[in-house]
């Protein structure tokens, strides 16, 4: 569903094999890229990406709790 996003430069999706300093259980991270941070808001208040973010409830029974997101540059 992400790759429908406008202005999306990349997409990459990893599995994580050992974190430290966290009691956080992490299983995947995937990083969105944008140009920049406006473009990333634009993407993000396209519909696709609406509809992305609102998919988001589907991941919640797989989920102890919700998704970490942070944006980075």
């Amino acid at each position: 569903m992400a790759k429908g996003i406008p202005n999306l430069t990349g997409i990459e999706v990893h599995r994580v094999l050992q974190t430290q300093n966290t009691s956080e259980n992490l299983f995947l991270v995937t990083e969105l890229q944008f140009d920049s941070q406006q473009k990333l808001g634009e993407g993000l208040a396209s519909p696709e990406g609406k509809k992305a973010q609102e998919d988001v409830v589907n991941l919640m029974p797989f989920l102890n709790k919700p998704p970490v997101v942070a944006i980075v540059e």
